[in-house]
Formats: structure tokens, sequence, C-alpha cells
């Protein structure tokens, strides 16, 4: 990436978290980053093209103990409460929690990648998160009709712990052993939500 299109999304960021996305102009934001409105048009469409790209830059930046667990053929049963722990240290973040409230506010702007941005990860984890499942439902592991599903249940299911207790507590504080009990209380929830055969491999 350029260090013009690089300084375009900084500024875009801040601007729109300060100003509010309808607030901010092309010229807003070519003014912040010292560039001319010509390079913000050839390196983007439109302001919702910005946003986009934006948002999506930011929830590529997830933590190495995420892709390691991710990019692991660890089996099931220590894969799903492992990820959903690293999964919540990581959405409670200041930053993350910001870049979600920003997607949320703006989610009918945001056209790329939407079911991703909402997960608050990439595409690629979100498509790898969907093999693994379907990989279990092939093995007999579970019994489920879509994987793909069943993965933005169990991202949905655990945010969802998650995010009223800091929107609504600003003292709240997600420590390694509040993300551990949820973790495992989300993959209870889920592997009770679907026909679970123990006792198999994998």
């Amino acid at each position: 990436m350029s260090q013009s299109k690089r300084r375009i999304l900084r500024a875009s960021g801040e601007l729109f978290s300060k100003l509010g996305y309808d607030r901010v102009t092309i010229e807003k934001i070519a003014s912040a980053a010292a560039v001319s409105k010509a390079t913000i048009y050839k390196n983007f469409e439109n302001k919702d093209d910005i946003l986009s790209e934006y948002i999506s830059l930011k929830i590529a930046d997830i933590p190495e103990e995420i892709q390691r667990i991710v990019g692991s053929n660890a089996p099931m049963d220590y894969f799903l409460p492992k990820f959903a722990e690293e999964y919540i240290i990581y959405i409670s973040r200041p930053e993350t929690i910001d870049v979600f409230k920003m997607f949320i506010g703006f989610a009918g702007r945001v056209s790329l990648g939407s079911r991703s941005c909402f997960h608050l990860l990439p595409l690629e984890v979100m498509q790898i998160l969907t093999q693994k499942f379907d990989f279990w439902c092939r093995e007999g592991r579970i019994v489920c009709d879509d994987a793909d599903l069943l993965v933005s249940q169990f991202l949905g299911m655990t945010r969802g712990v998650v995010y009223p207790r800091i929107v609504f507590d600003v003292s709240y504080r997600v420590d390694r052993s509040v993300a551990r009990d949820i973790a495992n209380q989300a993959t209870s929830v889920l592997l009770h939500g679907v026909e679970l055969r123990r006792g198999v491999a994998g």
C-alpha cells in the first residue's frame, strides 16, 4: 500500500470517529491527509469505499494468538474454547471496540466483506473457520446443515456475551480468567445446540 493511501485511510478514520461520517467530506480528508482530491479519487471511488477499506484494514490486524490457533490442526475439543478465549481477548481491546462501533454505525455503507467486518475478523479467517466446521461435520463430530451459519452463530454468541457488559459498564474488564470462562460457556452452548458425536477422533 502506498504512503499516500495509508495517510488517507488514517486521516479518514480519525475524522469519521471525531466528526461522524456525514460531516466528513472528501475535502476534509484531503486536507487532513495532506494530499490532493485527485489522489483520493485515484485510490478510492468515493467516501463509502474509503470507509469500507478503513474497517477492513483495521480488522486485518488480528493478534498472533488468533492466527496461530486458526492455522493449527488442533482437535475440535481444544480448538473451539481456545479460539473463543483468544477471540474474546481480541474483541475486548478498546481499538477493536471502536472499529465495531464504527461498523455498526455505518453498516449500510460498508459494501465489502460486511460479514467479516461484523465479526471483526479478516475474510480469510472466516473462511478457515467455516472449513473447519465443515470438516468436523464431514468427520461426524457434529451434525449441521450450514457450517457457515454455525460459525456466525458461534462468533455472534461469544461476542454477544461480552459487548453488552462493556457498553453498559465502563468499569467491566475482561481478563484471561473471564475470557476463559465465557469461552467455555459459549463452546458448551454451541455444542449443545447441535448434535454432538463424542468419541470420534478429530
